[in-house]
């Protein structure tokens, strides 16, 4: 049997209130739909106005790569479109030449873009037939002959090298690049570091050779335990220094362990 509603059940259902949204929800539509109607022809005006053309262009450099060398990397040139100067892609252009780390570019509307290139510092002169620098990153570069670097040691024995995918030169092998790097952080951190290294070989495997310039002496370590190698070493040079030995050559050989061999 149907029953029939009472007249104030159909009053209640007829005066509901109408859904309401927050008036930042509908800000934010509203915004939304604007931007999609107006981004294109708006960006296709910036690209022809003539305010929105690129008018200074601010390069920084630390190092021997010039200010045309970099602008002739990143393509730009005043009189462009400044909206098709795009940051990321300067960049990547940039970074691809061999002796730039890393670079920063920054769009100024309406007209300026603002580039700064940070170059790498070799660690070594990289000795492979001809001569290079390599960098910490294990970059293989030129030798700047106007721009030597003093003090940096001569480097032997890492030969392996491979194309870098991100730019238009070569890089040591991971395997050499973790030898390079291994020894160079237990250089740093011992106390090795204030007396210098004049040349460093890892022509042998397992094992890293280096002349201390202080005295020329030919140390070679175990490359398995680089730490414990210079620690050993540190004990020995100060049981020299008591015993009054005033040898200057001498080579040492610190692979047996706790034994140190000294001719």
């Amino acid at each position: 049997m149907l029953k029939r509603k009472s007249a104030n059940c159909r009053s209640r259902r007829g005066n509901r209130s109408p859904v309401r949204f927050p008036r930042g929800v509908i800000a934010v539509l509203a915004a939304a739909a604007l931007v999609t109607a107006l981004v294109p022809p708006g960006m296709s005006w910036l690209r022809k106005s003539p305010y929105f053309r690129v008018s200074v262009i601010d390069i920084t450099t630390d190092g021997s790569v010039t200010r045309e060398q970099i602008a002739a990397a990143a393509g730009v040139f005043p009189g462009m479109p400044i909206m098709e100067a795009a940051p990321a892609d300067i960049k990547q252009r940039v970074e691809r030449i061999a002796s730039v780390k890393s670079a920063s570019v920054r769009r100024v509307l309406p007209s300026k873009l603002i580039i700064s290139a940070k170059q790498r510092v070799p660690v070594g002169y990289l000795c492979r037939g001809a001569m290079y620098q390599v960098d910490e990153d294990g970059v293989v570069l030129p030798v700047d002959r106007e721009r030597l670097r003093r003090g940096l040691p001569l480097v032997f024995g890492l030969n392996d090298t491979t194309a870098d995918t991100a730019g238009d030169r070569r890089v040591l092998s991971v395997f050499d690049r973790l030898r390079l790097l291994s020894f160079r952080k237990a250089i740093m951190a011992g106390p090795l570091q204030s007396a210098g290294i004049s040349q460093i070989d890892f022509s042998h495997a397992g094992s890293v050779s280096f002349i201390r310039a202080a005295d020329g002496a030919e140390i070679t370590l175990d490359e398995s335990d680089l730490g414990a190698g210079l620690a050993h070493l540190g004990r020995l040079t100060e049981v020299m220094k008591e015993e009054n030995d005033s040898v200057d050559r001498r080579h040492i050989n610190l692979c047996g362990g706790n034994l140190a061999f000294v001719y």
